[in-house]
């Protein structure tokens, strides 16, 4: 039995400038497994950046990824940006972005430390379809 090693890779997730609700305080972030949401790594009127590191398990087949912002199954798993009222319940509005990355560029990654990146300006709330990953610079 092959003995699974564990590494990590970064993701970046560009989205356009922050939302704004008129009269309500809000947070917009990457959501992790804990309901915690992270404020961008960069950040300008138009363009925002969200990061996060995520386990890359590399047993006999295709890298599985995992942690503390990697939501669903093992077979499907995707980030959330997520929008709330501050000190509200429930959520405004959050953005599912799929891990469907392919293998090779995750292998790649981990092999020159580069980062996958996407952007997800105007996606849709809770759509499923596919994103295009890009390998770059990891986010500082």
């Amino acid at each position: 039995m092959a003995m699974q090693s564990t590494r990590s890779i970064s993701v970046q997730i560009g989205f356009g400038g922050l939302p704004v609700r008129d009269g309500e305080a809000t947070e917009f972030g990457l959501q992790d497994k804990a309901g915690v949401v992270h404020g961008p790594k960069r950040k300008s009127k138009t363009r925002s950046v969200f990061a996060c590191e995520l386990a890359v398990g590399s047993g006999t087949g295709t890298p599985t990824l995992s942690g503390p912002f990697a939501h669903g199954p093992p077979s499907g798993r995707f980030l959330y940006l997520s929008w709330r009222r501050i000190g509200g319940t429930g959520w405004i509005e959050r953005i599912k972005i799929p891990l469907s990355m392919p293998a090779n560029q995750i292998r790649t990654a981990l092999r020159t430390g580069q980062a996958l990146e996407t952007d997800v300006t105007g996606r849709r709330p809770h759509a499923g379809e596919a994103v295009t990953w890009r390998l770059t610079a990891p986010a500082s």
